[in-house]
């Protein structure tokens, strides 16, 4: 049974990580790996790059089984030409989570989203929702043990407007299970919201289980796109394991 202390535990914060020319470099290493994109929408150009839970892995034992292959064929990419910014991103997230922070060969690395020009939507991902993919991972990443609290990271490297950020709800996964015969859509309605600007090289860092969505201009100018580094971290005996 999966266990959490609290949704809003962690703290949102937007801190610097990488400046402008080294989020340039990293996107010039993406569009090389375009061979290694995955499509993501039939109609819109939206890919990733490296496996998700949340879309590459679900309740079945089939659909986990597919999640850890991905992983083991993508993971070694990403490691080979992004080790020195996971590197930086781990020692990062250990300061701010005040706890180390490692990575695993069992779970998908971090990974990126990629919508290219002309996406007049942003997809599946333009809902609010809570982050729950620590529920559909397989169990023996957990090994018996409980998880402590969950946490979700954004890094944008390629941004096509100053709009682009996340709308965070004070609505918290948790106590909002005791009203799951409303619509998340209609429990909103009557909350605050508040919103957090992204800004290129800055890692912004928040609970995973507080309603968020992310937001920008609904269309993109030809020759623009916008990218990040998404993952994830779930805490398990005072350590914080990274994933996508």
């Amino acid at each position: 049974m999966v266990e959490i202390t609290s949704a809003a535990s962690i703290e949102t914060e937007s801190l610097p990580l990488l400046n402008p020319r080294q989020c340039q470099m990293i996107a010039q290493k993406i569009y090389v790996l375009k061979a290694h994109w995955r499509r993501r929408d039939a109609k819109l150009p939206f890919f990733s790059l490296g496996a998700a839970a949340y879309m590459d892995s679900g309740r079945s034992r089939a659909e986990k089984a597919r999640y850890l292959r991905l992983a083991r064929l993508t993971n070694p990419v990403l490691s080979q030409e992004f080790g020195p910014t996971y590197e930086k991103l781990r020692k990062k997230l250990s300061i701010l989570l005040r706890a180390p922070v490692f990575q695993s060969n069992d779970i998908a690395l971090p990974g990126f989203h990629i919508f290219q020009e002309q996406s007049h939507r942003l997809g599946p991902l333009g809902n609010a929702h809570f982050d729950l993919q620590y529920q559909i991972l397989p169990k023996q990443i957990f090994q018996g043990k409980s998880i402590q609290a969950v946490a979700s990271f954004t890094l944008p490297l390629v941004l096509p407007d100053r709009e682009a950020g996340l709308r965070l709800w004070d609505c918290d996964y948790l106590r909002t299970q005791m009203n799951w015969n409303k619509p998340l859509k209609q429990i909103l309605r009557t909350v605050d919201h508040r919103i957090m600007r992204y800004r290129v090289g800055h890692l912004f860092l928040h609970s995973g289980l507080i309603a968020h969505q992310p937001i920008g201009k609904t269309y993109h100018q030809k020759g623009t796109a916008r990218i990040t580094l998404q993952g994830h971290l779930i805490q398990i005996q005072n350590k914080w394991m990274i994933y996508w």
